[in-house]
């Protein structure tokens, strides 16, 4: 478990120092945070590139000899024995033929993943050391390092997300185009196009309720319908568990509806607001609809390492850092909790029996 902890608490020893060499706050200065988020994503990439591919759930080690196939295989026996998206068939089939060992299924995913994780925290947060903490512990870092498909997917869409706030809709679609080719659930993202530029009043909130409302009375049409469009066969709901996680949603979007203060008006807090909140319905739809949901709410639980930290704008300096420091530490217990009964304890090096 130390290896994990150790990357959660790397920003915090990492940001005063530095501050203390560029001599400016990570705040107020872009190349202060670029060297910032550049040693955290090397450290995030060493993390889930060196890693056993027997860490965690079998998916790595899934994609660990698929890798390993696809190397010797021509393109279309690959695309006639497997039911993976050809987008996904299409990336092995080429970076296995330049490294052959299978190892670079993770080293490759492990670089997509910390450059979108980094470049998003860069342009959104107002706390990186903060949204760092909040990705490795409150669950992105252990979904994406074990679900490389959908992570490379997320990744895709963060970069996609940018270009929603541009309102550059033709490369929009084109990213999320892109990142369906990984994994099929990407679809999802489109509806994020039509949450910026809303302002975060009654009206918005209203609107959000109804359709939040509405997608978890409906839940069971909605899921039978993806398993037709994408002939699955997902419909297990569960009425148990995953409490803490919602519980983790409702937090944080009271809080910043409660102290979000003038942020309320600005078109990018509403935005990581609807994000958030899109997060939650999805994933209260475990229990009406499908356990399958909790993996869609990924692409959205983003928003929360984005909207927590620009609530705590509103404090006082004082008030500020006493209240960070207990998030930081809530959020790196609830992580050490959940990884002690985790498949990816113990972690170990690739190179390592």
């Amino acid at each position: 478990m130390i290896w994990y902890l150790l990357l959660a608490v790397f920003p915090l020893a990492l940001a005063p120092v530095v501050q203390l060499y560029t001599r400016r706050s990570l705040r107020d200065s872009n190349r202060t945070r670029r060297i910032f988020l550049l040693f955290c994503g090397a450290a995030l990439f060493l993390m889930l590139a060196l890693r056993h591919r027997g860490v965690g759930s079998e998916d790595s080690t899934v994609y660990y000899y698929f890798w390993r196939e696809t190397s010797v295989n021509s393109l279309q026996s690959m695309f006639d024995s497997s039911r993976l998206e050809r987008g996904y068939i299409v990336y092995v089939w080429i970076f296995s033929r330049i490294f052959s060992n299978p190892q670079f299924s993770l080293v490759l995913s492990a670089a997509i993943i910390s450059v979108a994780v980094c470049y998003f925290i860069y342009k959104n947060s107002e706390n990186p050391t903060l949204s760092f903490v909040m990705f490795v512990t409150l669950g992105l870092y252990t979904f994406m390092a074990q679900g490389q498909r959908q992570a490379i997917a997320m990744s895709i869409c963060l970069f996609a997300l940018e270009y929603c706030k541009r309102r550059k809709l033709v490369r929009f679609l084109l990213l999320v185009g892109l990142a369906m080719l990984f994994h099929q659930s990407a679809i999802v993202f489109l509806i994020v196009y039509l949450f910026y530029g809303r302002r975060l009043n009654w009206k918005t909130m209203l609107v959000a309720l109804i359709a939040g409302g509405a997608a978890l009375a409906l839940s069971t049409t909605l899921v039978s319908i993806a398993n037709t469009i994408f002939e699955s066969d997902y419909d297990v709901a569960v009425d148990s568990g995953g409490f803490v996680a919602a519980a983790i949603y409702v937090l944080i979007l009271a809080f910043a509806l409660i102290f979000g203060g003038k942020k309320r008006q600005e078109k990018d807090f509403t935005f990581f607001m609807l994000l958030t909140f899109t997060g939650l319905v999805t994933y209260l739809m475990r229990y009406t609809g499908t356990l399958a949901t909790e993996r869609i709410s990924f692409y959205f639980m983003f928003g929360q390492i984005i909207v927590l930290p620009a609530a705590l704008r509103r404090f006082d300096l004082r008030t500020r850092t006493v209240i960070s420091a207990l998030v930081y530490v809530l959020c790196i217990l609830l992580f050490a909790y959940r990884l002690s009964s985790s498949d990816l304890i113990p972690f170990r090096f690739f190179w390592q029996v």
